[in-house]
């Protein structure tokens, strides 16, 4: 359990680093494939799958899906996600849930029996909305309610994410390009620091190109440039898959990413049903991270 008290005091000194930023649990991946595919995910319209990424990709919804997904994280963190699209006739909704947990970190003054324990804790209640259009350009966006706590100090706050995405086809090409600004908002005072929300905007491509006339079997490039507002960082990320119908594989590499580099993936892909699952092996020595994204259409 040291190792826990370790990465807690290191995700602080991250997230808080010099009173800036907070909430930092709002910039970890949470959807299987894109993870797999370097965190490039802004340009992917994968309906409910993808608004996490891009508020615009419920925009795509036909029929009502609900995503569920599980990651571990760090030592002893869990992050578990849950969204729900519905279609409307000329607007579609959705909802997700966001959850970062790290329980059971032992309080210890003195060398001996801890004296007790406290847990790591934030949330993220979102809606998103985005008008039903045929249009090849479409927008949308989300406001989400966050929570925060460490031990007995807590901190909530408003955001909004704004998205945008746009769509070329041309024989057997698809060409989806996408931009986002997430975790727009005002600061919040946290342990008597100003703290302010991890605001990121993202720019990105994905190329979906079928090579042979059946449409069940394509291949992916994906790219992705991040840039993180208050800190003036900059990352990025690319990926490559292969669908085969009922089956995908997917790998990809992020640059300047938090505690990890490269991905590995595959999904399953049945009519109403799919499961993905992506291998993150992390950096500093931490547990090799594993997420499942469970989606099923109504």
């Amino acid at each position: 359990m040291l190792r826990v008290i370790t990465i807690l005091l290191l995700l602080v000194n991250l997230l808080y680093a010099g009173g800036k930023t907070g909430f930092g649990f709002l910039n970890i991946g949470v959807d299987a494939r894109v993870i797999a595919l370097g965190d490039a995910g802004v340009a992917l319209q994968n309906g409910v799958q993808s608004i996490y990424y891009n508020p615009s990709a419920i925009s795509s919804l036909t029929k009502p899906e609900i995503v569920f997904t599980y990651k571990n994280w760090l030592v002893d963190g869990k992050i578990i996600h849950s969204s729900f699209g519905i279609p409307w006739k000329f607007i579609n909704i959705g909802f997700s849930l966001t959850s970062f947990t790290i329980s059971n970190i032992e309080i210890r003054n003195r060398p001996g029996k801890p004296e007790g324990t406290f847990a790591f804790r934030n949330f993220a209640f979102a809606f998103t909305i985005s008008p039903s259009v045929k249009s090849p350009l479409k927008f949308g966006l989300t406001t989400k309610y966050i929570f925060e706590k460490i031990f007995i100090d807590e901190v909530w706050n408003l955001a909004f994410d704004l998205g945008l995405a746009y769509k070329i086809e041309h024989s057997k090409i698809e060409i989806n390009t996408g931009a986002s600004i997430k975790n727009l908002g005002r600061g919040k005072t946290f342990r008597q620091s100003k703290t302010y929300l991890p605001t990121t905007g993202a720019l990105g491509a994905a190329i979906s190109y079928a090579p042979f006339n059946s449409s069940e079997i394509k291949l992916l490039l994906c790219t992705e440039f991040r840039h993180r507002f208050v800190e003036n960082l900059n990352s990025s990320g690319f990926g490559l898959g292969v669908d085969l119908g009922m089956f995908s594989i997917y790998s990809g590499y992020e640059f300047g990413g938090q505690f990890k580099s490269v991905g590995f993936g595959f999904g399953i892909n049945l009519n109403r049903f799919s499961l993905n699952y992506a291998f993150s092996p992390l950096e500093l020595d931490l547990p090799n991270s594993h997420t499942f994204t469970i989606e099923f259409k109504l």
